[in-house]
């Protein structure tokens, strides 16, 4: 057995690389109390000393403690790849990890054009705020 390879507290990252590497506690699988492992956080590219469990890095409408949870990959807006985001597999009671789980697209069509408005109505109003601040800062 390698000394090196020695992972006390289970969290998937050696108790060298937590210390020399990471600077994490090697007795804690859990440095920053946020509920999700440090080896799960360092795969993901999370920080393991922040509490960003109430972040959505992929935007899919799942929280990163709620991804680690049902063990689909927070990066990804949808993990099995069918083209339905995690957030509505999960919700509709599919499985985000089966591309062969998932709502049949019928039923989603309102949800999408719904999406659609609002994905239309933010790129308006941040082209708006733009141009006001172009505006501005010419002015000044």
């Amino acid at each position: 057995m390698n000394p090196l390879d020695v992972d006390s507290d289970g969290d998937g990252l050696s108790d060298y690389d937590e210390v020399y590497i990471y600077h994490l506690d090697p007795l804690d699988s859990d440095t920053d109390d946020d509920g999700m492992d440090d080896g799960w956080e360092i795969y993901y590219g999370l920080n393991p000393t922040l509490d960003d469990s109430d972040a959505d890095v992929d935007f899919d409408g799942l929280t990163n403690k709620e991804e680690y949870s049902i063990g689909t990959d927070p990066t990804k807006y949808d993990s099995d790849g069918d083209g339905f985001s995690d957030y509505m597999e999960y919700t509709y009671g599919f499985d985000p990890l089966d591309p062969t789980s998932h709502p049949r697209p019928d039923i989603l069509r309102p949800v999408k054009i719904m999406a659609i408005v609002v994905a239309v109505g933010v790129i308006t109003a941040l082209v708006f705020l733009r141009r006001r601040f172009l505006v501005s800062k010419q002015t000044t």
